[in-house]
């Protein structure tokens, strides 16, 4: 009897979890194409804010939760410059773009005014801790000439806020780079997910404390977008009875 009872509460909750996942279908089947493609995710991220610190360093934030692909990132219509670095970066490192997570770019400027060279046998020379420059003046054989070098240190912290204790996550980007000179143009973020699952089935070990009585069984969930539909048959300790229980719910808000 008890194998009978965990049967039809798997079958129902298969069936109704069906009917949940076709309407679900149904109602995507029916958005129209001119709607869809105005989700479409483009590259370029949005600076949200900027800020200096106390060491004169520019600091640039991005939304982290923006820019979000599911799926590979080939079915997304990217412009002609992103695609060209992708598909670059792709043959050069020897991966598919499914295995791509994120795709990050920043366009910063650097420029200064009033550097004091040192007066050296052949030309001028300036350095700092970033930055070398050397300049080779001409000789009866030898045009003048330029040397260059510059330490470039590009840093990002991805950091989360809440508006309060209840309100989902609130992802953020912190972009900077070691040199007080330097300033962040634009940013280019793609973060690629895995589509999500909309259907699935789970058996599970189930244990519940409901009015005093402690229970404990097993049972079938099936979960269909946002509904979770679980049936089980669970033992009360307390009274040494088998009970069929079947619940089911929505889920309204992603905390994490």
């Amino acid at each position: 009897m008890k194998n009978l009872i965990i049967g039809i509460l798997a079958v129902g909750c298969l069936y109704l979890g069906y009917l949940l996942w076709s309407a679900e279908k149904r109602v995507e089947s029916m958005v129209p194409v001119k709607q869809a493609a105005e989700k479409t995710v483009t590259a370029e991220a949005e600076i949200i804010s900027k800020n200096v610190d106390q060491n004169g360093i520019e600091h640039a934030i991005i939304d982290g939760a923006k820019n979000v692909i599911q799926g590979p990132i080939s079915d997304a219509p990217l412009d002609t410059a992103t695609k060209k670095s992708l598909d670059s970066a792709l043959r050069v490192i020897g991966v598919k773009d499914k295995q791509i997570s994120v795709y990050q770019s920043v366009n910063a400027t650097l420029k200064d005014s009033l550097m004091m060279a040192t007066r050296t046998k052949t030309g001028y020379d300036y350095q700092d801790k970033w930055t070398r420059l050397s300049l080779s003046l001409p000789t009866l054989t030898d045009s003048a000439s330029f040397a260059f070098q510059y330490n470039a240190e590009l840093n990002w912290l991805e950091f989360w806020k809440r508006n309060w204790f209840l309100s989902p996550k609130q992802h953020y980007i912190d972009i900077w780079l070691s040199d007080p000179r330097a300033t962040v143009n634009s940013v280019k973020r793609l973060r690629i997910e895995p589509k999500s699952k909309q259907f699935g089935i789970a058996v599970m070990a189930v244990g519940e404390y409901y009015r005093g009585d402690a229970l404990m069984g097993g049972g079938v969930s099936v979960d269909a977008g946002r509904f979770r539909l679980q049936g089980s048959y669970l033992h009360d300790f307390s009274s040494g009875e088998w009970y069929p229980a079947f619940r089911g719910g929505f889920k309204l808000i992603d905390i994490n």
